[in-house]
């Protein structure tokens, strides 16, 4: 993702991060909608970011790893444990 935006020229770059702003504003409200963000809201804060990077800005674990300045294998551990935080939470909405 990261190496797509080398180049290309400023005005696709600014369209673009305006979209994935206006997506983003989108899916914040869809999760607010369903009540996921209060659930979010209850992780450890080195979880839910993981969440809110992969799952509402599109980042894979690299980038994701790359961004924070965290080992990857540090990354995939804390999504399995952000994962399973979630499962918990939500066996109380059941």
């Amino acid at each position: 993702m990261q190496n797509e935006l080398k180049n290309q020229p400023l005005s696709n770059i600014v369209n673009r991060e305006e979209e994935q702003d206006r997506s983003q504003n989108e899916r914040n409200a869809q999760a607010d909608f369903i009540g996921f963000k209060n659930i979010l809201d209850k992780l450890k804060p080195e979880c839910r970011v993981l969440i809110e990077m992969a799952y509402y800005e599109g980042y894979t674990q690299q980038e994701i790893a790359q961004q924070l300045d965290i080992p990857l294998g540090t990354i995939k551990t804390r999504t399995k444990a952000a994962f399973l935080q979630l499962k918990t939470l939500l066996k109380d909405y059941r």
